[in-house]
């Protein structure tokens, strides 16, 4: 007597998406990224960032975050590695740019053209825009 077993491509394939939470962010701003694992047989997920990090080996982990410290279009990698062995390959793309810095400025009234001018700045002038940011303002 013999077993026959029946075994559906899609139940040993893995199948998702990676899922980034915003598609665009400061530089260095951590974005959180969702696997969605439309098949629940994945093992392991594996994530390229392509920005010289090392590349991320989750297990089975669906939820993780990321920074990026140069401006850029990433089209992040994702590997996903079924219970058979089997894989897939699905990509997310993330826009990074560096944010420009809102400073608000008053001018005490109208001036000729030789008279003296003040300025007066609002706000925390001490960093670029965000905390993300690395130096500080200078005004000439």
């Amino acid at each position: 007597m013999s077993t026959v077993v029946s075994i559906a491509y899609q139940d040993i394939v893995p199948d998702g998406r990676l899922v980034a939470m915003r598609d665009t962010a400061d530089v260095g701003e951590l974005i959180t990224f969702q696997i969605v694992d439309t098949t629940m047989n994945t093992v392991r997920f594996l994530v390229d960032f392509h920005d010289t990090s090392e590349i991320l080996d989750l297990g089975s982990q669906r939820e993780f975050t990321h920074a990026f410290f140069f401006e850029g279009i990433y089209n992040i990698t994702m590997v996903m590695v079924s219970i058979a062995g089997l894989t897939k390959t699905v990509n997310e793309p993330v826009i990074i740019k560096n944010q420009q810095p809102r400073v608000e400025i008053e001018i005490n009234g109208p001036r000729l053209m030789d008279e003296n001018l003040t300025l007066s700045i609002k706000g925390n002038i001490s960093t670029c825009d965000t905390s993300n940011d690395i130096g500080r303002l200078t005004f000439t």
